[in-house]
C-alpha cells in the first residue's frame, strides 16, 4: 500500500495584517471633571440636607414625646388615680344607692360570697371552700 498525500492547498492571506497600526483608545482615559465636581458637590449638599432633616425630626419628636409624658403624668395623678381610689373604696363599702328603692351598696367579696351560696344549693360544702 502506498501512501497518498493531501494535496496542497493554495494559502490566501487575508489582507488585515497590511493595514497600518493604529493605537487604540483607553476606555477612562477622558475623565469629565467638572461633571464629576458637580455629581460630588449635590451629593455633599443632600447628605447635608437628609441630615439636618433628620436632626430637626428627632429633636421635633423628642420635644413631641417629652410634652406628652408629662401631660400623662399630670392627668394620671390629677384624674385617674383619685377615680381609682375612689372606685376601690365603693367596692370594698357598705352604703346606699337608692333609700326610696331600698337598694344597697356591698362590698364585692360579700357579694361574690353571697351568690355562690345562692347557687350552690342545700347541703353543699360551699361555705367550706370559701374559708
Amino acid at each position: 500500500m502506498s501512501h497518498q498525500h493531501t494535496p496542497e492547498t493554495p494559502q490566501v492571506l487575508d489582507e488585515w495584517h497590511d493595514q497600518p497600526v493604529r493605537p487604540k483608545q483607553e476606555i477612562g482615559a477622558h475623565i469629565n471633571v467638572p461633571f464629576l465636581l458637580i455629581f460630588y458637590v449635590v451629593m455633599v449638599v443632600f447628605i447635608l440636607i437628609t441630615v439636618g432633616a433628620l436632626i430637626v425630626f428627632f429633636n421635633y419628636t423628642k420635644t413631641n414625646l417629652a410634652s406628652q409624658l408629662v401631660e400623662n403624668t399630670y392627668e394620671y395623678e390629677t384624674e385617674y388615680r383619685p377615680y381609682a381610689e375612689e372606685a376601690r373604696g365603693r367596692l370594698n363599702e357598705y352604703a346606699w344607692v337608692s333609700r326610696e328603692d331600698e337598694t344597697v351598696r356591698i362590698p364585692w367579696q360579700v357579694a361574690a360570697r353571697s351568690v355562690v351560696d345562692d347557687y350552690a344549693g342545700p347541703g353543699s360544702d360551699a361555705e367550706e371552700s370559701n374559708d
